[in-house]
């Protein structure tokens, strides 16, 4: 059994977003969850061509940039305040749900071609507590097939005459 301790973005995945001629805008912010951890989430926002765009570079002024670093910092408070370590982590690993969220917030100031998260680290855990640990763990049923343990079922069964039909032969 493990607890969350951090995620972060691998380089290749991340470069795959960079480009010439748009603004890349970088967002941190510390957000509590309700069961008392305390997050510091890095979100990196791209700038992007716009369908029907005349200019070549797409370029957000100083002032817009603040403001998206506003919208950003603003979200990921809001969703962490009103949810538990566990349900922010599960909303954090949905491709979908924190981008989105950012991008129609900030298409206002200055339109976006995506959001990322890009790492998020734990500053502060609450006491440690084994019961709670446990309730983490009950909710979800661990399988033998994802401990690495083979049961005494069907496929164990099978393994074993397997093997024997290939002794025999």
């Amino acid at each position: 059994m493990t607890n969350f301790h951090a995620m972060d973005m691998t380089r290749d995945k991340l470069c795959q977003y960079i480009k010439k001629w748009q603004t890349l805008i970088d967002a941190h912010c510390e957000a509590k969850t309700q069961d008392g951890y305390v997050l510091r989430v890095f979100v990196t926002a791209f700038t992007g061509r716009q369908p029907g765009q005349a200019r070549k570079t797409s370029y957000a002024q100083q002032q817009q940039i603040k403001q998206i670093r506003k919208k950003i910092v603003e979200i990921i408070t809001k969703e962490a305040a009103s949810s538990s370590l566990v349900d922010l982590v599960a909303k954090l690993n949905h491709v979908d749900q924190f981008p989105k969220q950012i991008i129609n917030a900030s298409k206002f100031i200055y339109p976006l071609s995506a959001a990322i998260i890009r790492k998020v680290k734990t500053l502060k855990k609450p006491k440690f507590d084994i019961v709670r640990l446990n309730e983490l763990y009950k909710e979800q049923p661990v399988r033998a097939a994802e401990t690495g343990r083979k049961g005494k079922g069907k496929a164990a069964e099978n393994d074993t005459t397997e093997t024997k039909n290939l002794l025999d032969q």
